[in-house]
């Protein structure tokens, strides 16, 4: 069915025309099915036609031209965002009022507007209003939560509560012409008069299936044709008189009963009667009148009222007449009998004893209909036709968890407190794997942690059953040490499609929870370190004593590291293999620095600079041409190429060397003498007539630049051409580099002749031989 044909719905029971209240449809006022009403609880309406919609579900007003057009939709007034806005009225100057969780605000259209009451804060308390009324005096509030009718001056700030007969849970209320005050009393299911005080405590009806009686009244609204009552089950509209006397149920011209899917408010202006239709979010606009039958409706007071079991088991009352229709198509729902059914529980859970819709009808919570093994289910948990519904894990005769008070209680069918509810149906996670969350351990607060300490049935964010826009603050709940912090491994990263590993859980975003490395109910981590950052040798190969935390600490703040050249904190464990000194930019001192200075590159001087902790060690001196290619390149084949790099340049620790036996030395030429000296691989090629003078004063007497045979100072390093230094091994010798003709003598200048010369000149030769070779003096 669509249009007027899906919202009027005929019953089987045609009885003559009447002088009962009669209706014809003019037109319905709706949205679009990709942004619809849902759920809507109040509808208002201006001298002009113009009708006004309390959306709350989606926290906004929605006004309607008289040809039901969208005009405007309201979510902000006075500059605070509107919170579930559940009921809308319209004052005689045509503003609108809207109630919503925080604030009673004025909003004009196309003008200003302004919060005139917060009420969380008001003289008598808070107040838990589901319903307004302005006239021009007052404003009218119904305190659900509070029990109470309230009026106060308009423009006053003091409060007033209006006695009408104690309600459990009023709903709404509706205002005559003259005066007359009605009230919906939700829990009782009853309509009376509050005010005024000359006959206070009429009541329009009383509970049955019959007319003049109803299962659940729910919308008011007042005109000059009487007091409107519709029941939100039955589909029914009736009307009385302010005075208590029924004068019929809403039939069409024709004189077929007339029926709506759950209408839970009215609206009256003139001979109009709009009905907001919660579950198919609309409103029926309705021209009223009178039937043409020569006398009023003689029913309502007799048949049976509704009393005890049966005002919530519909399905077991018996009904006749022109209700008997309707309520057989109450009693069997979709889900089983109407008192365990969906729309039962949306009955109450409507805002008229608990506002439960956004929590379990708009977002995401357990599935119904799922299918399941009887035999797998505790005989506590029925099933109806072999699937889940309300009536599964909630009963009304349940108070799970002794000390539970009715308005508070979950009305479960087994205590929810070692989360015997879930596991009845989740038995495999009673038995958690090793590195799973465990259930029953004390958490932070000393309770036992329960599967609804992090899941809820209702009102959650996707398939975990996690709240909404808590899913990594459900974690930090009890583990507010993992939060993040800098050094922490950061949740706020979103990762791309390409590099989001296969199966890992991750927010709408792509961002990264807690979820997405563990996994509650299966061994830990649902993935691993490698899953984002592929390592396959070195500390993260598999199989290695390191894991990745012990160097990445994943929920705390790493301590700062122990020398400036240890960005990675290396040497927190390899303290004892690399000296003390080895950040020490002394060339003679123990072990390469590694000072954070920077290096080719730009790159810093650190441990990684040599070291990867993600790659295959190399183990040899490849590691070295990185920073000195020349070095490498040039003692290939040739100089000391046949000893590797650390043979004479100790990576960490002390100098191949026993530095304390060349005090006498200078400090470049203490490394060859590790080799060249006394009891060493090469003794004999260092003479006791050595070239002097090794560790003595620079050599001044000079008449040319030695550019080929370099001098040193006093700390080893090579002085200028141009400047005196100090005679070392390195002044006449190479230690990376070829020498074609004496390879064994690592010559900077090619033969032992061309080196002398450098210093001695040309006859320095001559000279020597004539000197130690007397025979050959010339006297």
């Amino acid at each position: 069915m669509s249009g007027l044909a899906a919202v009027l719905v005929a019953t089987t029971v045609a009885l003559a025309a009447t002088s009962g209240p009669s209706a014809t449809p003019v037109r319905t006022y709706e949205l679009s099915i990709d942004d619809p009403l849902l759920l809507p609880t109040s509808v208002a309406v201006d001298g002009q036609g113009t009708v006004y919609v309390a959306d709350g579900v989606n926290d906004r007003v929605v006004q309607f031209d008289a040809d039901g057009r969208l005009s405007a939709v309201v979510h902000v007034v006075d500059g605070e965002p509107l919170r579930d806005p559940f009921a809308v009225d319209v004052d005689p100057e045509g503003a609108l009022w809207i109630v919503d969780e925080q604030v009673v605000a004025r909003w004009e259209p196309g003008g200003g507007s302004e919060v005139v009451v917060w009420l969380g804060s008001t003289e008598l308390g808070p107040v838990d209003a589901t319903d307004i009324a302005l006239t021009s005096e007052h404003l009218w509030l119904v305190d659900n939560d509070g029990h109470r009718l309230l009026r106060r001056p308009l423009g006053g700030t003091s409060w007033e509560p209006i006695a009408c007969g104690e309600p459990r849970h009023p709903f709404k209320l509706a205002m005559t012409a003259g005066g007359d005050v009605f009230v919906v009393d939700a829990s009782s299911h009853v309509v009376r008069s509050c005010v005024p005080a000359d006959h206070t405590g009429v009541r329009l009806g009383s509970r049955g299936l019959e007319p003049g009686r109803y299962f659940r009244p729910r919308g008011l609204a007042a005109s000059d044709h009487g007091v409107w009552v519709s029941d939100s089950v039955l589909g029914s509209i009736q009307l009385f008189s302010p005075r208590g006397a029924f004068e019929g149920e809403l039939r069409s011209t024709s004189g077929e009963l007339l029926l709506f899917r759950s209408p839970v408010d009215l609206a009256a202006s003139g001979d109009r009667l709009y009905v907001l239709e919660r579950d198919v979010g609309r409103v029926t606009e309705l021209r009223v009148g009178r039937g043409s039958g020569d006398s009023p409706p003689d029913r309502g007071r007799g048949g049976r009222a509704l009393d005890g079991c049966t005002v919530c088991h519909l399905e077991w009352a018996v009904a006749s007449g022109p209700f008997a229709e309707p309520v057989r198509s109450a009693q069997r729902t979709a889900d089983g009998p109407f008192a365990g059914s969906e729309r039962a529980c949306l009955a109450c859970h409507d805002g008229t004893v608990r506002d439960s819709r956004r929590v379990v009808w708009a977002l995401p919570g357990h599935p119904l209909g799922t299918e399941l093994d009887e035999g797998t289910v505790t005989d506590a948990l029925p099933l109806w036709q072999g699937v889940i519904r309300c009536r599964t894990c909630h009963s009304p005769h349940s108070r799970a968890g002794s000390g539970q008070t009715q308005r508070n209680a979950l009305m479960l069918r087994v205590d929810d407190e070692p989360s015997e509810l879930c596991l009845a149906c989740h038995g495999e996670v009673r038995e958690v794997v090793e590195g799973a969350h465990p259930l029953g351990q004390t958490s932070a607060s000393e309770d036992p942690v329960r599967c609804e300490d992090c899941h809820v049935s209702h009102g959650a964010s996707g398939p975990s059953l996690l709240p909404l826009d808590a899913e990594d603050a459900i974690c930090t709940a009890c583990h507010p040490q993992s939060a993040v912090r800098p050094g922490a491994h950061p949740l706020a990263v979103s990762l791309d499609e390409e590099s989001t590993p296969a199966g890992a859980v991750v927010g709408v975003g792509g961002e990264l929870l807690c979820a997405t490395c563990h996994a509650a109910h299966r061994a830990s981590p649902a993935l691993a370190c490698t899953g984002c950052h592929p390592s396959s040798a070195g500390h993260g190969a598999s199989g290695s004593e390191v894991s990745c935390h012990d160097c990445h600490p994943a929920h705390e703040e790493r301590e700062g590291p122990g020398l400036p050249g240890d960005p990675q904190d290396c040497l927190r464990c390899h303290a004892e293999e690399v000296a003390s000194q080895a950040s020490s930019r002394d060339p003679t001192g123990a072990g390469h620095p590694c000072d954070g200075s920077t290096v080719a590159a730009g790159d810093p001087l650190t441990c990684a600079s040599c070291h990867d902790p993600h790659a295959p060690a190399t183990g040899g001196d490849s590691d070295c041409g990185g920073c000195h290619e020349a070095e490498m390149a040039s003692s290939i084949g040739a100089g000391h190429g046949g000893l590797g790099c650390q043979d004479c340049h100790a990576a960490h620790g002390e100098p191949p060397y026993d530095d304390g036996l060349f005090t006498d030395f200078d400090r470049r030429s203490r490394p060859c003498l590790g080799c060249h000296a006394d009891a060493s691989a090469a003794v004999s090629q260092v003479e006791p007539t050595a070239h002097p003078p090794l560790g003595g004063q620079d050599l001044v007497s000079r008449w040319e630049p030695l550019g080929l045979l370099p001098l040193y100072d006093a700390e080893g390093q090579r002085a200028a051409p141009e400047h005196n230094g100090q005679i070392v091994c390195a002044t006449c010798h190479l230690t990376h580099g070829p020498d074609p003709d004496q390879p064994r003598d690592h010559l900077r200048r090619s033969g032992w002749r061309t080196a002398c010369s450098a210093c001695h000149g040309e006859d320095a030769l001559w000279l020597y031989r004539y000197f130690h070779e007397p025979e050959r003096w010339a006297w």
